[in-house]
């Protein structure tokens, strides 16, 4: 029984460490998701369902550029302040 948890454990250990050591790769591909879904996706959905429907055609109005775009100002900050430090921390050791 000490086994398996120990085992458990270890295994969410590892998986802790994968998340600390990919977290700006998984915050880049949930941004580009985003951006895909919310700029190619839906637009196109959102035309072929009112053609379908026979609809008087409307503009998509991109979720994320409402409140000025807050979302892409934050990721923004989030991946460029840690490619910057990132920058300067291979700077110093070079």
């Amino acid at each position: 029984m000490a086994d398996l948890e120990k085992a458990e454990e270890q295994k969410l250990e590892e998986q802790k460490i994968n998340l600390i050591m990919h977290w700006k790769i998984i915050t880049a591909v949930i941004y580009l998701t985003i951006c895909v879904f919310d700029f190619i996706i839906f637009p196109t959905a959102w035309i072929l369902v009112q053609l379908k429907l026979k609809m008087p055609l409307t503009q998509w109005s991109p979720i994320t550029l409402t409140s000025g775009g807050m979302i892409h100002v934050a990721f923004g900050a989030i991946l460029g302040t840690t490619v910057w430090k990132e920058k300067g921390q291979k700077d110093e050791k070079s």
